[in-house]
């Protein structure tokens, strides 16, 4: 009686570094931060492509949106198009930044792409 072999092939290092930058793209990170001295939860997820801010949070901070440089749709969020954006001043403990969001309705308060 034969057994046909079936050959694996070995796993390279390369091999093991692409699955490794793939599940760290698709990684999603939760916490809060502060906008102008208010607590808002923050989403960082290695899978977005985009920076989004909810419009509710952006009336309830007065903070000034500028119209967005090429406007799209989101296709995730209900084909929501994206008109505009808002510069957010935010902070993570003691790191301070600001990053420019798109305005969405229908995202958490804040979504931030990978970095």
């Amino acid at each position: 009686m034969s057994h046909d072999s079936i050959n694996h092939p070995s796993t390279s290092r390369e091999d093991d570094q692409n699955v490794t930058d793939g599940l760290q793209r698709s990684n999603i990170f939760q916490t809060s931060c502060q906008v102008q001295g208010k607590v808002c939860s923050i989403i960082i997820d290695g899978g977005s492509c985009a920076n989004l801010e909810n419009t509710y949070l952006i009336k309830k901070l007065g903070l000034k949106t500028i119209k967005h440089f090429r406007p799209y749709v989101l296709q995730w969020m209900n084909e929501e198009e994206v008109t505009e954006q808002v510069p957010v001043p935010f902070s993570i403990g003691r790191y301070e930044g600001v990053v420019l969001c798109d305005v969405s309705m229908n995202s958490s308060h804040l979504l931030f792409r990978r970095p």
